[in-house]
Formats: structure tokens, C-alpha cells, sequence
């Protein structure tokens, strides 16, 4: 007979544990906040605020932008609302019009006149980030009990490529945590489940769809889930074909305009589509099986694969709930494989998925180990807990570097010291992409998608005085000097012709600023 006193200690101090990690899932999002403040270094920042100022300065909820859903602009309106009606209380504004638009003067090039409503937006990423560790609890505790939960949920509020994107105003660390309800709600469902639990499970599906359209994949999951329900039968309940309803208008609850400005939705959703099939993006395209092997193993350790390795055991044994996750993570990390198009973002909605798949897979090992008499149990659970430690250790060790580098000055900051200190304002300056933020207000300056698109005969014509470069730009063509000989030979023709008046490089970008002499 089991000791409900000792269920008890452990119930509470399971909830602490996990309490604890959601604090110090936060402590470790919160810590990046500022990162680049007052100046916008993300490329994809500036949009989601910016759509979001519009909808609550025109009243037109219209994003007038779809190359992923709407929520995640709707959820941005509504943090830019509380930092208006907080300016309203304190007498800054009086009207949504007296808050300021981001300066974006190129890609990675952008400065917030008022930094906190880059702050109010990053909340709710932050907010999304956080809300990870708790589900992740909740699906490892469904797949395999509350110590697969526990070690689940530790692997995600330490992993830096989690915390990297709980940072950002964009809608990664958004549709992740959507994934990671859907595949909670259809942990759920079982032979006695109603029709609310589907019409649940299916909402939370449409939500995730309607943050990123990438999340479509988990009609794979909620297939295999009812199929394992009802198998041939499943084509007959009508409970399946509500939750199927309850996904599509779900979506079409949080993005209406894909209807009511359908043209609009279908040119950008086929643009998006197109771009990470077969489009052309210097540095993040081509080798992409080999990218995601490889940032996996230098981000995650050995966690993802052994993740990935636990669709074997789950399709042997049958375990209903170890498909229904393998469902999405095994097909989603084939299809984003054969991509042209590869990023961090993209392979980033799984990875918590492979997280929790992994954590059940040491818990497994763990208990297969207690099977075993002498030597044996004992080299192999000190072995395991080694093994696990060390993977820990190394999240945590990765995600303290991630964020002493997300709050340290690099070279942007100083070369753009450097400028205001030594470059008068009647000096033409010519800089491209990702290059620190020269007040067009105080200076001659003319940005450009990359300084290689012109010659250097052209810059001495236009009468330019200075050139700036930025690695942000540059370096991706030097990585891969056999796919791109041109752009490099370009690059070249300016570096050998104009002479290095300053060069910066501090926390991994470099900024050279070139003298351009006839």
C-alpha cells in the first residue's frame, strides 16, 4: 500500500521544482531584454512592431501582411495597446498617433525613439518562452511521468536556441508554444473523450497554424491520435470532424483577412512558400541537412538525436502517445530538411518536441538500468546521471554566453562611437545592411543592401567620403567562397582599393570603415 504522506512531499515538491524552473526560465529570457537598445539589430523585429502601431493608429486591423499568421501581430497590437494606455496615464500621449514609429533605415538597421515599446512587444515573447517550461511539464508527465516532466521542462528552460527566441519580436518562440499545446491537447484525448476535448484539440491546432503557417504539419499528430482511438472507425465519429472545424475556424478567427483580403493572403503565403523552397538567401541556403546536424550538435549536444532516436522504441512498442509526438517532430525535421532555405527559426518549433522525447528516453534507460543486479545498475546509472548532467551543464553554460553576448556591446556600438567622434556632417557616408545606425538627422548617410552592389569607381563618382561595412553582410559570402566567387571578387575590389581608417570587431561582428580616395 503506497504512503499518501510521501505522494504528498512528492507532489509539492514536484510543483516547486517546477515552479522553480519557471522562474528561472524567465531569470535566463528576461536577462537578453534589452539587447541593442535603443538600436534594432534584428532584421524581422521592426515588422511585428510596426504592423502593430498601425492597427492601433488607424483602427484597421488588416495586418496588410501574411507571410505567416496573424496572431502573433494581434498579441503585438495588444502589448503596444498597455505601453499606450501606460503613456496615456503618465501624460506622455494623448492620442495612439503621439507614439513614435521605429526608424528602420535597412536590414538590421533600425533605432526605437522610445525603447520600452521594443520592450513591451519583446514581453510577449518572453511571456510565450516562459509558458514553454510549464507544458513541457505537463506533455513529459503524459508521455512518461512526472520525472520525464520534471527533466523535460529543465532541458527547455535551459536550451539557448529557446531562450535566443523568447527574446525576439518575431513569431518562432509563438507557433512553438502553440505546437506544444496541440500535441498536449491530443495527449489527452482517449476513448472516453467527448467532443469538447476534440473541438479543444483542434482550436489549439488552428491557433498554432495561425502563427506560423508551419505548424500545419500537426494534422499528421491529430490524425495518428484519433486513428489510435478509433482506428477504422475513426472516418465515422463525428467528434473528429469537429475538431477539424474547430481548427479551421480557429484560424480563420485569428486571421480573418485571410478571407477578407484573400488576394493579399494567397500572393505572400505562396511568396513565403517559394522563398524557403527555391529561393536564393546568401548564407542560409543549400547544405541545409548538414546545418541542422550540425547546429543541433553544437546548440543541443547529443538531446535532439537521441529525441529523434526515440521514434524507433515508441513505433516497436506501439506506445500511442510516443507517436502521436513523433508524428510531428519526425516528418516536420524531413520536411524543413529538404528545404533550400535553412535557419535556426525554422528547425526551433521541434526542438522542444525532441527535448521531451529525449528526457522519456533517459527515464526509460533509467529504469531498464534499476532492472539490473550489481555492477551493472550501478555503472549504468551513474553513467546516465553523468550523462544528463553534462548535457545540463552544457544548456546552461551555452545560455550564460548567449546572454552575456546579447547585453555586451559589439562592433556596431563602437564603430558608431568611433563615427560621432571623428566624422564630421558634411562627410557622405555610404553604408549597407546589419552596419551600426548612422543618424541620417546628424549625417550624410545612404544604406544599401550591401556595398558590393556598386563599384568602387562608383562611390568616387557620387563623391562618398567613407565606406562601412559589416560582417552581418560580407562574412556569409567568405564562408562559402566556392558558391559565391563574384560577390567575393566585389567585396575585394573595395578592400584592395580604399584604405581601413578603423575597423571594430567585438563580440562576434566586425564593422570596416574605408576611406574613399580617387
Amino acid at each position: 500500500m503506497s504512503n499518501p504522506t510521501s505522494q504528498l512531499f512528492t507532489g509539492r515538491w514536484m510543483r516547486w521544482a517546477v515552479l522553480g524552473l519557471i522562474g528561472l526560465g524567465f531569470l535566463v529570457r528576461v536577462w537578453g531584454i534589452t539587447y541593442g537598445l535603443p538600436y534594432l539589430y534584428h532584421p524581422d523585429e521592426p515588422l511585428g512592431v510596426t504592423v502593430a502601431l498601425n492597427m492601433i493608429k488607424t483602427g484597421d486591423l488588416n495586418p496588410h501582411f501574411f507571410g505567416y499568421g496573424s496572431l502573433f501581430f494581434y498579441l503585438n497590437a495588444a502589448a503596444q495597446t498597455a505601453y499606450y494606455l501606460a503613456g496615456r496615464l503618465a501624460g506622455a500621449f494623448q492620442t495612439p498617433a503621439d507614439i513614435p514609429n521605429l526608424i528602420k533605415l535597412a536590414l538590421g538597421v533600425g533605432q526605437a525613439v522610445q525603447p520600452m515599446q521594443i520592450i513591451a512587444s519583446r514581453l510577449v515573447s518572453i511571456l510565450a518562452g516562459v509558458l514553454c517550461i510549464p507544458v513541457a511539464y505537463w506533455l513529459g508527465s503524459r508521455l512518461g511521468g512526472r520525472m520525464v516532466g520534471l527533466l523535460a521542462a529543465v532541458f527547455i528552460a535551459c536550451s539557448p536556441t529557446l531562450v535566443l527566441h523568447s527574446v525576439f519580436i518575431t513569431p518562432n518562440i509563438l507557433v512553438t508554444l502553440m505546437v506544444m499545446l496541440t500535441l498536449l491537447a491530443l495527449l489527452r484525448l482517449t476513448p472516453a473523450s467527448r467532443w469538447p476535448s476534440f473541438v479543444l484539440a483542434g482550436a489549439a491546432l488552428g491557433g498554432a497554424v495561425a502563427s506560423k503557417y508551419n505548424a500545419a504539419l500537426l494534422v499528421l499528430p491529430y490524425a495518428i491520435a484519433c486513428i489510435f482511438l478509433y482506428g477504422r472507425s475513426t472516418w465515422k465519429k463525428p467528434a473528429v470532424y469537429l475538431g477539424v472545424l474547430a481548427a479551421g475556424l480557429t484560424f480563420l478567427a485569428v486571421t480573418p483577412y485571410a478571407v477578407l483580403d484573400a488576394n493579399k493572403f494567397i500572393a505572400d503565403t505562396q511568396f513565403h512558400m517559394d522563398y524557403y523552397s527555391a529561393a536564393n538567401h546568401p548564407g542560409m541556403e543549400g547544405n541545409t541537412l548538414e546545418f541542422y546536424l550540425t547546429y543541433l550538435l553544437q546548440t543541443q549536444g547529443l538531446l535532439a538525436f537521441a529525441g529523434l532516436f526515440m521514434a524507433l522504441p515508441y513505433l516497436t512498442s506501439g506506445n500511442r502517445k510516443g507517436l502521436i509526438l513523433a508524428a510531428f517532430a519526425v516528418p516536420y525535421v524531413v520536411y524543413v530538411s529538404s528545404l533550400r532555405i535553412r535557419n535556426d527559426r525554422t528547425i526551433l518549433i521541434v526542438l522542444p518536441v525532441l527535448l521531451i522525447m529525449a528526457a522519456d528516453g533517459a527515464i526509460r534507460l533509467w529504469r531498464w538500468f534499476s532492472t539490473r543486479s550489481g555492477w551493472r545498475r550501478f555503472v549504468g546509472r551513474a553513467a546516465l546521471v553523468t550523462s544528463i548532467a553534462i548535457s545540463i551543464g552544457y544548456l546552461g553554460l551555452q545560455t550564460v554566453e548567449l546572454n552575456v553576448s546579447l547585453t555586451a556591446p559589439d562592433g556596431r556600438e563602437y564603430a558608431r562611437r568611433w563615427i560621432e567622434a571623428n566624422v564630421s556632417p558634411g562627410m557622405r557616408i555610404a553604408a549597407e545592411s546589419y552596419a551600426p545606425f548612422i543618424d541620417p538627422q546628424q549625417y550624410a548617410v545612404s544604406y544599401f543592401n550591401g556595398l558590393r552592389l556598386n563599384s568602387p569607381e562608383w562611390y568616387v563618382a557620387q563623391g562618398y567620403d567613407l565606406l562601412v561595412f559589416s560582417s552581418g553582410s560580407y562574412q556569409r559570402f567568405y564562408q562559402y567562397p566556392d558558391l559565391y566567387p563574384a560577390e567575393i571578387a566585389q567585396y575585394d575590389a573595395l578592400f584592395a582599393r580604399f584604405p581601413v581608417v578603423a575597423e571594430f570587431d567585438q563580440n562576434g561582428i566586425t564593422i570596416r570603415i574605408l576611406k574613399v580616395k580617387s
